[in-house]
């Protein structure tokens, strides 16, 4: 997972189905970004969590830009 706190908060219920859908979600994740990759395009991911403080996502997405 990512580095944000609630994203490796663990299901009290299903933890089994959860742990097998982050992980798949990972996996795709990985490869759909590799792929791209591999077609010339750059990704930017941002989650929702580095959103809370604007002008850090305003100054990584002007740095991703260029």
């Amino acid at each position: 997972m990512h580095d944000c706190r609630y994203g490796r908060v663990v299901p009290k219920t299903n933890e089994e189905i959860w742990r097998r859908k982050r992980e798949g979600n990972r996996e795709r994740d990985a490869r759909v970004i590799h792929q791209l990759k591999e077609l010339g395009w750059d990704t930017l991911v941002v989650w929702e969590c580095s959103t809370k403080n604007t002008s850090d996502i305003e100054d990584e997405i002007r740095s991703f830009l260029g």
